[in-house]
């Protein structure tokens, strides 16, 4: 009861209302120009609110990075993206073309290949699916329906315990 008591007070800070804020903001922005980024090649040469969309939008997903998987996660991710500034200094067959730091905003933000494009596609296309269906089988009993069968197929076998945890995931 205390422990419940406490989550009820605690308060959300005004830094996280404005991340959300400016993450509404500059998602909106790129959402309502989805059109034109596409058609008129913005990854490649976008007006200057898109660019300072862009870095903004680049920020937000690092801090993101930061809050999912901590601190070792989000430098990472920025050492990654940070990649196309120095590509011309890797070695042999990681060597490219480099890049500006606006070039590589524009790019990480509005180019198909980059956060907007294959990652997301992945996203909506499989994990969202998956999720859906894992709510679903579990609010309607189907979880705990297969859980079941494989306790009743196999937990009375030798590594049983392990067998039924990969037969009920499977």
């Amino acid at each position: 009861m205390a422990d419940q008591a406490s989550l009820q007070h605690r308060s959300i800070p005004w830094y996280d209302y404005a991340l959300s804020l400016a993450t509404l903001i500059v998602g909106g922005y790129f959402v309502y120009h989805a059109e034109s980024i596409l058609e008129r090649g913005w990854a490649f040469a976008a007006p200057d609110t898109a660019i300072i969309a862009s870095y903004a939008w680049w920020l937000l997903i690092v801090e993101a990075a930061r809050r999912a998987g901590g601190w070792p996660i989000a430098v990472i991710v920025s050492l990654f993206s940070l990649y196309p500034l120095v590509a011309d200094v890797m070695p042999g067959p990681i060597q490219a073309f480099p890049s500006t730091l606006e070039e590589t905003a524009m790019y990480h933000t509005m180019s198909t290949e980059s956060i907007m494009g294959v990652p997301l596609q992945a996203f909506a296309g499989l994990v969202i699916g998956f999720l859906v269906f894992g709510v679903v089988l579990q609010k309607s009993g189907g979880g705990k329906f297969f859980i079941n069968l494989a306790f009743a197929l196999l937990g009375h076998v030798r590594g049983g315990p392990a067998k039924v945890s990969i037969f009920s995931s499977g």
